[in-house]
């Protein structure tokens, strides 16, 4: 859900956002009919097949706590009367968050931690969808397939969303005072065109530590090569 950050950090890549538009509507479902909102993030920082937090990392290292006081964030500003009994009633009975989980709780059976690549939605046991497609905004193109038929949903639920929610959900990801500790937090990259000092450091970091691994593949790769000639 978060954008991308420096790697091994929350801090935001300047000019990306949260996407505030979805997280809103979350917050007003929520708020206004009670609807229930269950989640499944990849653990923070996992990464495909041991790779570079500088080439991929699943989740963008935000936790269930930083996603569930986005929501909420979003529903102090849409109803700022809202009191703090009934923010904390709403996480604590209609927003539900977790970790994948497997047969090894959080990590693969060599000690990595799990990561899901698949964005996956259902929306009223009616209608869902599968694909590639990030909801903050990632400038790549995206496939994915949309399933507008009552049956088929209850088909992936049964096979795949249900078995999934069972082994991760386990109530301990989400700390009620750890979301409202966090609605202060300013989540969203720097704006590019004011960029403080540290953030300016960290993008020198990153692209050095990416130049090293790229130069480190291209030597891998040469020595490859020579060795097929």
């Amino acid at each position: 859900l978060g954008p991308i950050c420096f790697p091994g950090t929350k801090i935001a890549v300047p000019g990306t956002v949260w996407p505030h538009r979805y997280i809103e509507t979350l917050a007003t479902v929520i708020y206004e009919k009670g609807v229930d909102v269950e989640i499944i993030l990849s653990n923070p920082h996992s990464t495909p097949a041991n790779t570079k937090l500088t080439n991929a990392c699943y989740g963008n290292g935000w936790s269930c706590v930083d996603v569930a006081s986005e929501i909420i964030k979003a529903v102090k500003k849409r109803y700022p009367d809202s009191k703090e009994t009934n923010l904390r009633k709403i996480i604590a009975e209609n927003l539900r968050l977790c970790y994948i989980r497997g047969k090894h709780g959080r990590t693969w059976e060599d000690g990595t931690s799990i990561g899901m690549h698949a964005k996956h939605f259902i929306v009223d046991d009616m209608a869902s969808y599968i694909g590639s497609q990030n909801l903050y905004v990632a400038d790549l193109a995206e496939w994915g397939v949309i399933i507008d038929g009552e049956d088929e949903t209850k088909k992936i639920m049964s096979e795949y969303w249900n078995p999934m929610w069972k082994h991760s959900f386990t109530g301990e990801d989400c700390d009620v005072q750890g979301v409202m500790d966090g609605l202060h937090i300013e989540r969203d990259g720097e704006d590019v065109a004011n960029l403080s000092e540290e953030t300016k450091k960290k993008m020198m970091q990153a692209r050095l530590a990416s130049t090293r691994i790229l130069s480190t593949q291209l030597d891998l790769f040469t020595v490859e090569a020579d060795e097929k000639i």
